[in-house]
């Protein structure tokens, strides 16, 4: 059946429409009763809400309303328009929606005595797990979340853009967002990041704290290894509200260097004890994936890069999990399921260089403990950002690596830009390409 109509995504902008549609609801509002106790404020927790409209006159609606784990779906369409395939129509978009974020479960409750609502909620999927005399909660579990919608973008490449840009782009392409080390300290930040209306990531130095500091969970320091970690845990706290799965952050390292330091050379011929360090740092690893499964998530940490200026006079690495050995290492001291690690392409790519290893063979070694992956690309002497193109080391192993999340971690490009190198991210991990 072919349908005249236009979904209008709702936001508190135009806020006004909805309202409008609300309060011209008769009958109908027996049985969708959402809004009687609800106002504007609702939409905070909405992933997605729109109405349904037809030669620009509001017939119906349908959000997806997020309420601690649950995500909840509800439509209403006016009466002297059901029966016509608005309803059918809704749901797939609803559903699709839910499938694009990443969503794998959706529920409904619906007045037992709806027999058509449940007539169209059972064709799409949704099966009764509670019934009550007068109502009953149905399920829908997804059979397929695309893998493709694992990929996504550092905010990195958007600098000079505001919160605000980044996320109206997010939503146009339909974008998964890494929240990273690009933003200044604001106070809304945690708050703006939760209640954003993306699919959303928290990495490294995300929120950025009101004093600048060095993350390092490795830290002599216990002042700085106790704010690392508490840094995390807040990480960790906000991810789980956004929705997300995850908080990742970097390796830590043998010296505390000043913050304005990092990216350039380091006083690495200092006195170091690597094995003191590295100590602390399984330890507060384990902390953090202690709190990460509080939360029914990971935590996820990344390969550090040592490039031949970070080298010491005497050989000895200050950096750690720069090379497959001891990242490997620290996953099975761990041993957890709420862990995993995050490989930087480009970080391994210096690294291999400067300490002479073999990037491929490197890669053979790691695979199985990669969940998480950073894409860039750099001349193999520094970690500069660079885009990816058809010659990026990394394409040939995107196939090992298809049920990882994959950030596009690239410096300052443009839109076209970010969707040609997301096509070939997902054109080489055999992912359906939804970017062309």
């Amino acid at each position: 059946m072919g349908l005249d109509i236009e979904i209008l995504e709702v936001s508190n902008e135009n806020y006004s429409s909805l309202s409008s549609f609300i309060n011209g609801l008769g009958d109908e509002q027996n049985s969708f009763r959402y809004f009687r106790s609800r106002g504007q404020e609702a939409l905070k927790n909405h992933l997605f809400t729109c109405l349904v409209l037809k030669n620009q006159t509001p017939v119906g609606y349908g959000h997806l309303d997020q309420e601690n784990d649950i995500v909840w779906l509800g439509i209403v369409i006016k009466q002297e328009y059901q029966g016509l395939g608005f309803g059918k129509k809704i749901m797939q978009v609803l559903i699709d929606k839910g499938e694009a974020m990443g969503v794998r479960v959706i529920q409904l409750s619906v007045d037992n005595d709806n027999i058509n609502a449940l007539g169209l909620y059972k064709k799409h999927g949704f099966k009764i797990i509670t019934q009550k005399e007068e109502y009953s909660i149905l399920r829908r579990q997804s059979e397929r979340v695309s893998k493709f919608r694992k990929t996504g973008i550092s905010t990195l490449a958007f600098r000079g853009k505001s919160r605000e840009e980044i996320t109206s782009l997010a939503k146009k392409n339909n974008w998964l967002i890494e929240f990273s080390s690009s933003f200044p300290h604001l106070n809304d930040m945690e708050e703006f990041f939760v209640n954003a209306n993306i699919r959303r990531l928290a990495h490294n130095y995300f929120p950025a704290p009101n004093e600048p500091f060095v993350l390092n969970l490795a830290s002599l320091n216990k002042t700085i290894r106790e704010r690392s970690i508490r840094h995390c845990f807040k990480g960790l706290e906000i991810s789980s509200k956004a929705g997300a799965p995850c908080f990742s952050a970097h390796a830590g390292f043998c010296i505390d260097p000043d913050p304005k330091q990092l990216g350039k050379r380091l006083d690495v011929n200092i006195p170091i004890d690597r094995e003191e360090n590295w100590q602390l740092f399984v330890e507060s690893v384990r902390i953090i994936v202690d709190k990460a499964k509080e939360l029914g998530m990971s935590f996820y940490i990344e390969n550090n890069v040592t490039a031949d200026f970070n080298l010491r006079d005497d050989g000895e690495e200050v950096l750690f999990c720069s090379r497959d050995k001891e990242m490997i290492s620290l996953y099975n001291e761990i041993n957890s399921d709420g862990f995993g690690l995050l490989l930087d392409t480009a970080h391994l790519k210096v690294s291999s260089l400067a300490l002479e290893f073999d990037i491929n063979e490197a890669m053979e070694k790691l695979k199985p403990y990669i969940k998480y992956l950073h894409h860039s690309d750099n001349d193999g002497r520094r970690d500069t950002n660079e885009s990816i193109d058809a010659s990026y080391w990394f394409l040939p192993w995107m196939k090992e690596f298809e049920n990882s999340i994959h950030i596009l971690e690239v410096n300052n490009i443009g839109e076209d830009q970010i969707k040609k190198q997301l096509m070939l991210l997902n054109t080489n991990d055999k992912r359906e390409n939804t970017y062309l």
